[in-house]
């Protein structure tokens, strides 16, 4: 499962969700105001607040793949490029 967090007048985050649309990439959003006990707890792990965020959940499992601006993907098409070799 493809789950995104994003903010609501995030310029970032409303582009990739154009662009995972645009590639048909199936995707669950979470904005970070709605779900800030989960966001809170991304921040705990990584230190780090940036958006958009996309977690991958391992079947079954509590924990997956995070992708971050700044952490490990350094634009859009980083991100689009990593979530397909993901899923």
């Amino acid at each position: 499962m493809v789950c995104v967090f994003t903010l609501k007048g995030c310029s970032h985050c409303e582009n990739l969700k154009r662009r995972l649309n645009k590639e048909n990439i199936q995707h669950v959003e979470y904005d970070v105001d709605e779900h800030s006990f989960l966001w809170d707890q991304i921040i705990k792990q990584t230190k780090m607040d940036t958006l958009p965020t996309v977690f991958f959940k391992n079947e079954g499992k509590s924990n997956g793949i995070l992708l971050m601006p700044g952490l490990n993907v350094d634009n859009e098409d980083h991100f689009i490029e990593q979530i397909l070799h993901n899923i």
